[in-house]
């Protein structure tokens, strides 16, 4: 079930806060990227997997206070955060099939006002080919990512990013580093 709420401003919790309350830190799940690895700022832009959005939108539990803090921080401008361009029109389609197209078009204009939108083209999929990734949405996202600018990225797979050009790294360790 989708919660729209959570998209609009001053609904996200501040995830970030109470999570560091929790010990946070000390309750990952899944894989640590090497703290060697992980970049020291935000000083240029982070690319967003879709299911990081998806995890806010439909409060997928455990993940949902992780990425909602992620995108906590891109609100709060501490981190310049690009969505793909296939994350806009796979959010209308899914919140448009639950509640409607009306809030659909809220949500995307919503979502156009705080993020940046890496643009697909041609090149885009060309360059996306090239990558030794098995999963080829990964691939686009990681094209659209580096065709954008972005250091970075941020996504709940890393084991499909294993192959990524760019250092790949989970929302909690996008915590870590902000924290620093």
């Amino acid at each position: 079930m989708f919660t729209l709420g959570t998209l609009f401003p001053g609904v996200l919790p501040t995830a970030a806060h109470s999570l560091a309350s929790k010990g946070w830190a000390k309750c990952r799940v899944g894989f640590r990227a090497q703290s060697s690895t992980l970049p020291r700022h935000f000083a240029h832009p982070t690319g967003l997997d879709l299911n990081v959005l998806l995890d806010v939108l439909q409060r997928r539990e455990p993940h949902y206070p992780y990425s909602a803090a992620v995108l906590n921080l891109a609100l709060e401008h501490k981190i310049q955060a690009c969505l793909p361009s296939h994350a806009i029109t796979t959010v209308h389609y899914l919140v448009g099939k639950a509640v409607g197209k009306a809030k659909a078009d809220a949500a995307i204009d919503w979502l156009l006002a705080h993020f940046e939108v890496s643009a697909a083209d041609k090149q885009a999929f060309l360059h996306a080919r090239n990558f030794a990734m098995n999963d080829f949405e990964d691939a686009v996202v990681v094209a659209l990512a580096l065709a954008s600018g972005c250091d970075d990225g941020v996504t709940r797979n890393i084991g499909n990013f294993a192959r990524s050009p760019i250092p790949e790294l989970l929302p909690v360790d996008v915590l870590i580093v902000s924290q620093q």
